[in-house]
């Protein structure tokens, strides 16, 4: 009944003890909601009653020789001083899984960023902050940059994928709650377009008991969107300064006659140009996602997105007057070069299966594979300028490629036990990261040799073909590998005394080996691996 309740949209209400060792018979089909819920209830003894507001109560049938209860019979006993209802849970959509859109909200009822289990925030003892899909809409967020912009206590830099939260650098991203990507060194930079995820969560302090090796300052969950239960397509289209266009088209629905298999599909595209000069830039995106019934209590997601950047020119910052003075330039100036470029291309492949066993307990599975590449052709006037003869820049430029590639699987089971008469909660699981990356840059032959006239700049065109081994360098293979496993559990001694404690056991390998660049093909002789190891160590949080 609350998976109905929830996917139908309905608000719907009873009291534990009406359904206690009571089991439905379940629902297949199309149904209007009295039709579902006469269902669902069917041979149990009870009935849904609407109520004048449009919810649903749920109440034991009276005997056939006595008359229907009605709805204000239930609420003269809630009236009555010398009487005290029992318990009434309430279930909505909106608690049920943290989703967020549809609610026109700018807030959410649960997450599950620090605890992987759906917890209401006053039960969390860390600062969480929720991007909700209806906040992105109305500040028109496209990317994962903008949409943490709008998240207090976290700076992003610049746009080379780096944020910082209390003075540490954000270096774990999790996706859907699973095991953490790794951000900062690794040459990921989050490129994630927003039309295809239904909120951004941000937990401040340290993440190291889920979220792996982890951060003290904080750490990222990005949740995607799901199919829906009923057929929908929304289709928008946006214009903005700089010739700046975009146009979305999101479309969910069944598709089986019994509504068990579900799909969606978000396409995005957007271009435009920018306020610096040489600047353009052109991000397609597809996203699609299927979700299966395959039984009553197992759920099983399959997706897959696709997105790529293709950007004319190269952002560089400005230089000054040697003795710091601004050069009261236009905003509009950039000392990129025509021929510059950065593309960047993400794949990501993922797939969950969750399955609810009788006694409320959960177990979750999610696996993600992560591919990136990136190619850029980079220019950059630097250096500072001489007051009177107004020379000091010079020209730095060359070819700078990378590739990552991140496998992240996550495992854990959650649920209730009762202990000394009070109910408590216990969560356990394990995860494992692997990251595998490479970077190799090549400086141009004349890179940092040519001056430019801030006041009077003229393009620089460098010989593409011939490169200063001086000045390169390449980094392959190099990455982490964790393995870890982890406990939560919640302890509620009373009403109004809690307690939370885990712990973590990993196993860590970090590896990075430099290459020498020897000739202009690329060709690289192998460099002295530099390895760590960490041993096996806990990880304990109490609060």
């Amino acid at each position: 009944m609350t998976r109905f309740a929830k996917e139908s949209g309905v608000l719907l209400s009873f009291t534990p003890d009406t359904t206690e060792g009571l089991r439905s018979p379940g629902l297949q089909g199309r149904h209007t909601v009295p039709e579902g819920l006469a269902a669902l209830v069917a041979g149990t003894g009870l009935q849904a009653v609407q109520q004048a507001s449009g919810s649903y109560l749920v109440v034991k049938k009276p005997a056939s020789n006595a008359p229907a209860p009605a709805a204000p019979v239930v609420a003269a006993a809630a009236l009555a001083p010398e009487r005290s209802l029992a318990e009434i849970r309430v279930t909505a959509r909106r608690s049920a899984n943290g989703t967020t859109e549809g609610t026109g909200s700018y807030t959410n009822q649960v997450t599950s960023i620090a605890s992987k289990t759906d917890q209401s925030f006053r039960e969390i003892p860390q600062s969480v902050s929720v991007v909700t899909r209806q906040l992105m809409d109305d500040k028109r967020v496209v990317d994962v940059e903008q949409a943490l912009t709008l998240t207090p206590g976290v700076i992003v830099a610049d746009n080379s994928g780096r944020y910082f939260s209390r003075g540490f650098q954000i270096t774990s991203m999790q996706i859907d709650g699973g095991a953490p990507m790794a951000l900062g060194a690794y040459t990921y930079q989050p490129q994630q377009d927003m039309g295809s995820y239904d909120r951004v969560e941000v937990m401040r302090g340290a993440s190291g008991l889920l979220g792996g090796v982890g951060d003290p300052g904080a750490i990222i969950n990005l949740v995607r969107k799901k199919p829906l239960a009923q057929r929908q397509v929304e289709v928008s289209q946006s214009l903005g300064s700089w010739g700046n266009q975009r146009t979305e088209i999101d479309a969910t629905g069944p598709l089986t006659q019994d509504g068990r298999i579900r799909g969606r599909t978000v396409l995005s595209y957007q271009k435009g140009y920018s306020y610096f000069d040489y600047i353009s830039q052109e991000k397609p995106s597809l996203y699609g996602v299927l979700e299966a019934d395959l039984t009553a209590d197992t759920l099983l997601t399959v997706g897959r997105s696709y997105g790529k950047v293709r950007q004319k020119g190269d952002y560089a910052g400005l230089p000054r007057f040697a003795d710091g003075r601004s050069l009261g330039l236009p905003r509009s100036t950039a000392f990129s070069n025509p021929w510059a470029y950065f593309h960047y291309e993400n794949d990501e492949m993922f797939a969950q299966l969750e399955h609810r066993f009788d006694n409320h307990w959960k177990l979750k599975l999610n696996a993600t594979h992560a591919r990136t590449e990136q190619q850029r052709r980079w220019s950059t006037l630097s250096g500072a300028v001489d007051p009177q003869t107004l020379a000091g820049p010079v020209w730095r430029g060359g070819v700078l490629d990378s590739s990552n590639t991140q496998d992240m699987v996550d495992l854990n089971l959650s649920g209730p036990f009762s202990l000394l008469g009070r109910s408590h909660e216990l969560l356990i699981g394990a995860d494992w990261q692997r990251v595998r990356s490479r970077w190799q840059n090549m400086s141009y032959t004349d890179s940092g040799t040519v001056g430019g006239i801030v006041f009077d700049i003229q393009p620089w065109n460098p010989a593409f073909d011939q490169f200063n081994l001086n000045l390169s360098e390449r980094y392959g293979p190099w990455g982490q590998e964790q393995l870890g496993a982890y406990g939560v559990v919640r302890l509620h001694p009373s009403n109004k005394l809690h307690v939370i404690a885990g712990a973590r056991m990993a196993l860590y390998e970090f590896t990075q080996t430099m290459s020498d660049i020897i000739d202009t093909a690329g060709n690289t002789a192998p460099g002295p691996p530099n390895r760590s190891r960490k041993a096996p160590s806990s990880r304990p949080m109490a609060v």
